[in-house]
């Protein structure tokens, strides 16, 4: 949904109230940032769950990653990934510049959490996601 206005006239505006259910969850795809490639906006928080059928392992492809920071520290823009659920083991987290790189995780669910902070943006990333037994 988009909203648009024009400014020349001023009214309280609207609420909308909307519910997804249920689940999919494919044995590969792709994942990016809001607007890639186009910078990602200030101030986001996005949780993506991978859950590929029958998965044991599950393989990250990130063909493009460029966000704001630096490594170890990642205090400005960050993805990071977490075995399970948001709450579960933190396997690794990334930021800064990097050439297309892979990574492998044995779990048979991934969390990939994509948080930026109030100021500099960046393009984002580009992540294909597979079952890998």
């Amino acid at each position: 949904m988009k909203f648009k206005t024009d400014g020349s006239i001023t009214h309280s505006g609207f609420n909308v109230r909307y519910s997804i259910s249920g689940s999919y969850f494919p044995s590969s795809g792709t994942i990016s940032s809001p607007s890639y490639p186009a910078n990602y906006h200030n101030n986001a928080e996005n949780n993506y769950v991978i859950k590929p059928p029958g998965a044991t392992r599950i393989r990250l492809d990130f063909t493009s990653f460029i966000l704001e920071g630096s490594e170890p520290s990642c205090r400005y823009d960050s993805v990071t990934i977490k075995r399970g659920t948001k709450y579960g083991t933190q396997l690794d987290k990334f930021c800064g510049t990097k050439s297309s790189f892979t990574r492998t995780y044995t779990a048979s669910q991934l969390t990939l959490m994509f948080k930026t902070d109030r100021s500099v943006v960046r393009s984002g990333f580009r992540c294909v996601y597979s079952r890998y037994n």
